[in-house]
């Protein structure tokens, strides 16, 4: 017998943006499951490496996390959700500008 789980979508959301951070939340997607989450960037286009966390919030500094000689116009960010048995769910993509 197939064993499967229940999901629901998504939801990321920017909560906060400031000159140097942005505040991402998102909602749970498998009803009965443990997930992790992988927070996918990109930059201007550019994919970096993916983020894994296990909280449905993530702080993400501009400055912090960039040469801060880089120009950056564009961050866009998606949440992935993997839960116990593999199976994995999609965000919507959030893109923010600085």
């Amino acid at each position: 017998m197939l064993e499967t789980n229940v999901a629901k979508p998504i939801q990321l959301i920017a909560t906060e943006l400031t000159e140097t951070d942005v505040t991402l939340e998102w909602n749970q997607s498998y009803i009965e499951s443990f997930e992790v989450y992988t927070l996918n960037i990109t930059i201007n286009g550019n994919s970096v490496t993916p983020v894994p966390t296990d909280e449905k919030k993530a702080i993400f500094n501009f400055e912090q996390d960039l040469d801060p000689e880089n120009i950056v116009e564009e961050f866009c960010f998606k949440v992935e959700a993997t839960e116990t048995l593999g199976y994995k769910s999609v965000s919507n993509i959030v893109c923010v500008s600085r």
